[in-house]
């Protein structure tokens, strides 16, 4: 198996950066095209799907520019920290009873993402919180809330 699924994965622009741990884990490569190292499972490689976030044409690019944000929602008494490629993703928090605190700008989601992480790695073993609502409570991107 490991033999096939590293001809599979060097079909598909992927050179292994580990032995190959299984179908069921996540594998250290390198994208091809792009020469940056990523995390990738067989399914994901076989289904054509891809996996690398910076040359992805779907969800969110860490290599184009980002944002994070800090929300605040009086009436769920919660806060909320995220990234986004645009402002498309903001407003529909803000259009669901949310206001916009602050922003930070990125020159890429790689950055933004990185500071993201930093700060919930604070909340969560720093200050002992974690999150509480769920995506449909928040009324998240596509979810209203009634």
């Amino acid at each position: 198996m490991p033999h096939d699924s590293l001809a599979e994965r060097a079909t598909a622009g992927y050179l292994p950066l580990e032995p190959y741990p299984g179908v069921m884990y996540v594998w250290r490569c390198q994208h091809v095209p792009c020469g940056r190292e990523v995390t990738a499972r067989l399914n994901k490689i076989r289904s054509g799907e891809g996996c690398c976030r910076y040359c992805a044409r779907y969800g969110f690019n860490l290599a184009n520019p980002a944002v994070v944000y800090v929300l605040h929602h009086p009436a769920l008494h919660a806060v909320k920290v995220g990234i986004s490629g645009g402002d498309e993703r903001v407003g529909r928090y803000i259009h669901n009873g949310w206001t916009l605190v602050k922003t930070a700008a990125f020159a890429t989601g790689a950055a933004a993402w990185a500071t993201e992480q930093a700060v919930l790695r604070h909340i969560r073993e720093q200050m002992g919180l974690s999150h509480f609502l769920t995506a449909e409570q928040m009324g998240a991107p596509g979810r209203r809330l009634d």
